[in-house]
């Protein structure tokens, strides 16, 4: 662990326009990020950074947004989804079309 989770929580605020929060947002943001458990900032990290796996179950698909600036788009990638204009805070600002994807990916279960 190189940083402390207090450090990624600056770091957030920080760059929360990079993450795509807006000021309608702001609020929820700052919910989001309080309190975390112990370690969970550095351990997310961690293991985005050290990601390994090579095989994906079929049931898994990847909803991508494509102005995401933490983890961006990239045209090498395969997607099952590309949210236009998706940012990392996608989630919070095109939570109906996220839903409708995922609604429809479970009914092929």
């Amino acid at each position: 662990q190189l940083l402390s989770d207090a450090v990624f929580l600056k770091g957030a605020r920080i760059v929360k326009n990079k993450l795509g929060v807006t000021k309608e947002m702001e609020q929820d943001f700052e919910k989001m990020l309080t309190p975390p458990p112990d370690g969970y900032f550095s351990k997310a990290v961690d293991m985005i950074v050290n990601w390994q796996n090579e095989e994906y179950p079929s049931s898994v698909f990847h909803i991508q947004g494509k102005a995401d600036e933490i983890l961006p788009f990239k045209k090498e990638v395969e997607y099952d989804y590309i949210v236009q204009d998706g940012s990392h805070m996608m989630v919070m600002d095109r939570g109906e079309e996220i839903s409708e994807v995922i609604n429809r990916e479970l009914e092929k279960l």
